[in-house]
C-alpha cells in the first residue's frame, strides 16, 4: 500500500510558490522551432466488427469487468478536431495552451471516462514481452497462440484471433473467454493501437497485466496519450498510437456547443454528439477547428467538464514534485497542478523542475532503472482535496497570474494555411531561476549573446527597409510609365473604335448598293427574254412568209 499525503488546494499551492521561487522551471524548447502539424494518421481501426460480436453479451456484466471499453470503442472522432489540437500541445510543460487557457488530460478525468472497477492512482508496470504469449494463451485457453503473430513478432493479427471468437461463438464456450477475447481487441485496436488490424505485444502485456494483478491502465493510457502528443508537436507527422476516442471525448467535453451534450449520463445516449458534430462541427475542417479552438480563452469554454466529481487528485509522487507515468511503449512526466482548475481547485503557481527532461522510450538501456524508480515514487504519494465550503468558480492566485502572464505561449496564434505552416509567434522563452552568482555570470553571458543578435538583426531589418524604400520608388516609377500607356493605349482603341464604325456604314451603303444593283439586273434579264422571245416570233414569221412566196 502507498503512503498518502493529503492536503487542500490552498495548502497546497502556497508551498508550491514558495517551492518554485528558489526552485524555478523546467527548460524550455524554443517554441517557434516547433512544426505544425500537418500529416496525421489516426489509427483508427474498423470498429464495426468487433462491436458486432458485442451485441448480445450481457453489458452490466461486461462493464463490472472492463468498465466502459464498449463506450469507448463506439465513438466517433473528427479527425481534423484531433489535429488542430495537438497544435496547442506544450511539450516542456504537457499540457495544451489556448491563450492564458491551459488543460491537460488527467488520471482522474480519464478515470472517470473510463470507470475502471479497480483502483486507480496506480502506477502500470509492463510485463516482459517472452511472458505475454504464454500467459495470454492460458487466458484465452488458445493452444499455440504464436502461430497468430506477425512475422516480426510485434503482434497478434486480430483476423485470426476474430476467427477464434467466432469458432467460441458457435461452440457455446463460456462467457469470460468471449468477454476477454472481445476486451483483448478493444485494448489492442481503440486503447493502445498499433499497425492497423494487429494488437501489439504491449497492448496485450497491458491485458495481461490487467487480468492478473488487476492494475487499473488509466495511467499507461495517459501516458501514451502524452507520448504521442510530445512525439507529434516535435515532429509534426506520424501516427496517432494512442487512444484518440478518449482525447476527443475529453476535448469536446470542454468545447460548449448551442445544444447540451453531457447533462446527463451522456454514455447511455450518444445522439446528442452526433447532432452537434453534424449542425455545428461538420463544417469544420481543419482551419475552422484550428480558429474554433483559438477562440476557447474568451467564448466556447468550460473549465470544468460535466461530467467531473469531486475527487482527491494526485499531485505528486515520492521525491518529484510532479507525476511520473509509464506507458507500454514508455514513460513520462505530467504535472497536474499546472491545470487544477480543471478538478475545481484553486491554481496556484506549479513546481516543473525536471518536468521536461523526463521520458524516455524502453528501447533505451536505461529504461529498466527508470521504471524501478518510478515503482518506487508511487509508493509515496501526495494528493490534494478540495476545501470543504468548495469553490463556486475557478479561481487562482495573484502569484499565478504574474507567472502565467509571464510564461511563453506554445500554440500558434494564427491558423495554418493548407499551403504551409504559419509563423508562430510567441516571447521570449521564460529563464530558469538562478541561486547563485556563477549562474547568474553564465545566463548574463547568452543574454549578451542574444542583445549581440538582436542588435544584427535589427540592422539588417533596417537595411531590408532601405532596399524597401528604394523599390517603393522603382515601382512608383513603373506605375507612372504603365498608367501614360494605358492612356495612349485607350486613345488609340478610342480612335479603333471610329474606324470601325465608320467601316460599318461604308459596308451598309454597299450591300444597298448591292440589293438595288440586283433588282436592276433581274429587271434587265426580264426584258431581255422579252425581246429574245419577239426575235423567235419574228423569225418564224419571216420564214413562213417567205415560204409561201417561194410557192
Amino acid at each position: 500500500m502507498a503512503i498518502i499525503t493529503k492536503f487542500t488546494t490552498v495548502e497546497y499551492g502556497q508551498n508550491s510558490e514558495l517551492s518554485q521561487l528558489s526552485e524555478g522551471d523546467c527548460s524550455r524548447y524554443d517554441a517557434r522551432k516547433l512544426p505544425v502539424v500537418k500529416d496525421l494518421n489516426c489509427v483508427v481501426y474498423e470498429m464495426k466488427r468487433i462491436l458486432g460480436h458485442s451485441q448480445n453479451i450481457d453489458e452490466a456484466a461486461f462493464f463490472g469487468k472492463y468498465g466502459r471499453l464498449l463506450e469507448i470503442a463506439k465513438i466517433g472522432v473528427l479527425n481534423p478536431a484531433i489535429k488542430a489540437l495537438i497544435n496547442f500541445w506544450d511539450p516542456d510543460y504537457r499540457c495544451f495552451s489556448f491563450g492564458n487557457v491551459d488543460l491537460c488530460p488527467t488520471i482522474e478525468e480519464y478515470g472517470m471516462l473510463m470507470e475502471f472497477p479497480k483502483h486507480l492512482h496506480q502506477v502500470y508496470f509492463p510485463l516482459r514481452n517472452d511472458k505475454v504469449i504464454p500467459e495470454l494463451s492460458k487466458l484465452l485457453k488458445i493452444p499455440h497462440l504464436s502461430r497468430f503473430l506477425e512475422k516480426n513478432g510485434s503482434g497478434l493479427k486480430w483476423k485470426f484471433l476474430e476467427a477464434e471468437l467466432e469458432k467460441k461463438k458457435e461452440q457455446y464456450v463460456s462467457v469470460l473467454e468471449r468477454d476477454r477475447l472481445i476486451a483483448l481487441g478493444i485494448y489492442g485496436l481503440v486503447l493502445f493501437p498499433s499497425l492497423k488490424g494487429v494488437i501489439s505485444l504491449e497492448a496485450a502485456a497491458a491485458f495481461v497485466e490487467y487480468e492478473n494483478t488487476h492494475v487499473n491502465p488509466t495511467t499507461a493510457i495517459l501516458a501514451e496519450t502524452l507520448l504521442t502528443l510530445n512525439h507529434f508537436r516535435k515532429t509534426g507527422k506520424g501516427a496517432v498510437r494512442c487512444c484518440t476516442q478518449l482525447l476527443y471525448i475529453w476535448m469536446v467535453s470542454h468545447v460548449e456547443t448551442k445544444k447540451p451534450i453531457f447533462n446527463n449520463f451522456w454514455w447511455f445516449n450518444q445522439k446528442p454528439l452526433k447532432i452537434v458534430e453534424e449542425e455545428e462541427w461538420g463544417i469544420l475542417g481543419d482551419q475552422g477547428w484550428m480558429k474554433k479552438l483559438q477562440e476557447l480563452p474568451s467564448s466556447n469554454f468550460s473549465w470544468k467538464a460535466p461530467w467531473v466529481k469531486s475527487v482527491d487528485v494526485i499531485v505528486s509522487c515520492g521525491q518529484k514534485c510532479w507525476v511520473p507515468l509509464i506507458g507500454i511503449t514508455g514513460y513520462v512526466s505530467y504535472a497536474p497542478a499546472l491545470v487544477i482548475r480543471q478538478l475545481g481547485g484553486i491554481q496556484h503557481i506549479p513546481r516543473t523542475v525536471g518536468l521536461a527532461e523526463f521520458s524516455g522510450f524502453f528501447k533505451d538501456q536505461s529504461a529498466r532503472e527508470v521504471l524501478e524508480t518510478i515503482k518506487q515514487d508511487w509508493s509515496h504519494l501526495t494528493l490534494i482535496q478540495k476545501e470543504s465550503e468548495g469553490l463556486r468558480d475557478p479561481s487562482s492566485s495573484e502569484g499565478y497570474e504574474k507567472w502565467r502572464n509571464l510564461t511563453p505561449i506554445a500554440a500558434p496564434k494564427k491558423p495554418c494555411s493548407e499551403d504551409g505552416p504559419s509563423r508562430i509567434e510567441e516571447g521570449s522563452l521564460k529563464r530558469k531561476k538562478v541561486s547563485n552568482e556563477e549562474d547568474l555570470m553564465k545566463q548574463l553571458e547568452r543574454l549578451q549573446i542574444e542583445l549581440g543578435k538582436s542588435k544584427g538583426d535589427k540592422a539588417a531589418l533596417e537595411r531590408m527597409m532601405m532596399e524597401g524604400d528604394k523599390s517603393r520608388v522603382f515601382l512608383n516609377e513603373q506605375l507612372e510609365s504603365r498608367d501614360a500607356k494605358i492612356v495612349m493605349l485607350e486613345l488609340q482603341l478610342s480612335k479603333g473604335k471610329a474606324v470601325i464604325e465608320e467601316s460599318e456604314k461604308e459596308r451598309g451603303r454597299l450591300i444597298f448598293d448591292c440589293m438595288q444593283s440586283s433588282s436592276e439586273l433581274e429587271a434587265l434579264k426580264a426584258d431581255f427574254d422579252g425581246y429574245q422571245e419577239n426575235v423567235e416570233y419574228n423569225q418564224d414569221k419571216f420564214l413562213h412568209v417567205r415560204a409561201e412566196l417561194l410557192d
